[in-house]
């Protein structure tokens, strides 16, 4: 049975380990509007899933249609940290940047 708008969704949320409300941020719609597309009451729309392409890296071919991979593959990590940094205020992308490197350190 082919997957559904809906479930691929919630796959990507799932994958990227986002909220319903950081869909919502970034698609420009309410929370209930990402809660009806998970639930198949609802279809978004182009502009929506291309600003989540923008944000996320999702292929619009494979959420609308299930064609593809799920995500764009990274150019470059630099380039790949930008984007997903990109819809976020200074201070949030400084307090991102530095959990980050405190991570890389405990790792060293």
């Amino acid at each position: 049975m082919p997957t559904t708008i809906a479930v691929r969704l919630k796959e990507f949320r799932a994958h990227l380990n986002l909220e319903q409300t950081d869909l919502a941020k970034t698609g420009k719609v309410h929370v209930q509007t990402i809660s009806r597309y998970e639930r198949g009451v609802q279809s978004p729309k182009l502009r929506t899933v291309e600003l989540w392409e923008t944000s996320y890296g999702v292929r619009p071919g494979w959420l609308l249609s299930g064609d593809g991979p799920m995500l764009h593959e990274p150019k470059d990590i630099e380039g790949e940290v930008r984007r997903l940094l990109a819809p976020l205020g200074q201070q949030e992308r400084r307090r991102v940047l530095s959990s980050l490197l405190n991570e890389a350190g405990e790792c060293d």
